[in-house]
């Protein structure tokens, strides 16, 4: 009689490999250090981030009488002791944004001097990044974990040099690499219009031109896994709420109205290459999955200002999505 039950393995291995992905992080230390948790945690073979890796504002933390003063989602923040003002600086962080230490007149200079406040935004930004490279080798250099990361739609042009020259996260955008000896992984922050201009959306024609040239190199479709940030239009992973002309949101009937945001070139480019995986980012609010002829693709959404992680794992085999799981965290 046996005396036992053997549980198979959850280890990758034996013909699978395990991914850990996310998009969407937008400056948030507390969802960047989860990621690094969760791939030892998890085991992940291969980090992928997607996109949006930098944060959208500044928090100035003006000196006052002997304290500081900050604003942070509509809420003042008073502090005194060192120790308070550490804990305040790491609460900017967790939510995505960047503190300014400054006095009442550097904080009245900086309002009045875009530029001059874009050139602080700019360094804040690509400082956190380098901090998070730096981060990122340390933990996952050791385990032998490559971290595969693109910009996304709201990254400032800036962080493309820095990308580029992290010792250990490799920048693939607008690229086809071999993420093993199965797999290509096919990578693009471009991204569609959207109402805001951001330093990478584009018209659709772009988008058709930029996606065909890419898969256009594709050796394998078979087994090719997409990494672009922006999803497919008109699918489960690209529903968000309509906007009006002054961009507020859209109800009717007491319900919330919902559109596609995502790319037509994109979508189309997957129903011709039917690729093995598609994974994508930048609709926080439409995370899930949405089968596109054999492909499945993935978006993880994003609750970064509350600091969470989401993300997905895939197991997959050369030529077959084993499983996939949807986590936060």
């Amino acid at each position: 009689m046996k005396r036992f039950f053997a549980r198979r393995s959850d280890r990758p291995g034996a013909g699978w490999i395990r991914l850990l992905y996310t998009a969407d992080l937008h400056g948030s230390n507390a969802a960047f250090r989860k990621l690094l948790s969760a791939a030892k945690l998890h085991r992940a073979q291969h980090v992928i981030i997607g996109g949006d890796l930098t944060g959208k504002a500044i928090v100035p933390i003006v000196k006052v009488d002997g304290r500081h003063e900050a604003w942070l989602f509509g809420n003042r923040e008073e502090v005194e002791t060192d120790a308070e003002l550490r804990a305040l600086r790491e609460k900017i962080g967790t939510v995505g944004f960047y503190d300014h230490v400054c006095t009442p007149d550097e904080a009245r200079a900086l309002d009045a001097d875009p530029q001059a406040l874009h050139r602080l935004f700019v360094e804040k930004m690509n400082a956190r990044l380098r901090e998070w490279l730096d981060l990122a080798g340390e933990h996952l250099e050791p385990l032998g974990v490559p971290l595969w990361v693109i910009p996304g739609n709201d990254d400032d042009p800036s962080v493309d040099p820095v990308l580029e020259a992290a010792g250990y996260a490799r920048m693939v955008d607008h690229r086809v690499v071999e993420l093993d000896e199965h797999h290509e992984l096919v990578s693009l922050g471009d991204t569609s219009m959207t109402p805001w201009a951001c330093p990478r959306d584009y018209p659709e024609e772009h988008m058709y031109r930029v996606v065909g040239d890419l898969l256009s190199k594709v050796r394998d479709p078979d087994t090719a896994i997409l990494n672009f940030h922006c999803p497919p239009r008109d699918t489960k992973i690209d529903q968000c709420p309509a906007l009006n002309e002054r961009l507020e949101i859209v109800h009717r009937g007491g319900q919330l109205v919902t559109t596609s945001a995502g790319s037509a070139a994109i979508r189309e480019g997957i129903e011709q290459l039917q690729p093995l995986l598609s994974l994508h980012g930048h609709i926080h609010e439409a995370r899930g999955s949405h089968q596109i002829g054999r492909t499945l693709a993935l978006n993880p959404g994003s609750e970064y200002a509350e600091g969470i992680l989401k993300a997905a794992i895939v197991n997959l085999e050369p030529r077959r999505v084993k499983g996939y799981l949807l986590i936060s965290g």
